[in-house]
């Protein structure tokens, strides 16, 4: 999708890109990213508003993220091995990304939910995990704020980061 040329035409590209967003969606455990990003804080949250968070925190990491595909220009991503957790149902994916010259280690922690691989963490640059990352800052803002002010927040993050990337992109 992201080798196509009309891609690369904000005026054509709105429907590939949801084209990628449902495959990212479909490969992506946002359910198990938000249960781990907010930790032990996930069990104060009602279903609806886990429900809700899981939508808020799944489009804030889609939009965060968008740009790079937009920036897409042919990069191979290059697999490194994979790594087992031993007696478990979860492995870590290592991979490099090019990026201006340089091989950027990226490692995909999955894990196997009825048959099916999902990822539930990045690790970027061997140290950066996007669940940890977020759970430091989600932590803070939940020792002062209620469940439903993080989803705010997190919506409304989501929702800066899309108009930015529109207004970049031309979209």
């Amino acid at each position: 999708i992201l080798s196509r040329p009309e891609f690369k035409d904000p005026a054509k590209n709105a429907p590939l890109m949801e084209e990628v967003k449902d495959h990212i969606y479909a490969i992506c455990d946002f359910q198990e990213f938000s249960m781990r990003t907010l930790g032990a804080r996930w069990r104060s949250f009602t279903p609806d508003q886990q429900s809700r968070f899981i939508d808020a925190f799944g489009n804030l990491l889609f939009e965060t993220y968008k740009s790079k595909l937009l920036q897409y220009d042919g990069q191979q991503i290059v697999f490194v091995n994979e790594i087992p957790f031993e007696n478990s149902n979860r492995l870590v994916i290592r991979t490099t990304i090019p990026d201006e010259g340089n091989q950027i280690p990226v490692d995909y922690r999955m894990i196997e939910k009825g048959g099916v691989w999902k990822v539930y963490d990045m690790i970027i640059e061997n140290n950066i995990s996007l669940v940890q990352n977020y759970r430091g800052q989600f932590n803070e803002v939940l020792s002062k704020n209620k469940p439903d002010y993080l989803i705010d927040l997190v919506s409304k993050k989501a929702a800066e980061a899309k108009a930015k990337n529109d207004a970049i992109h031309g979209n």
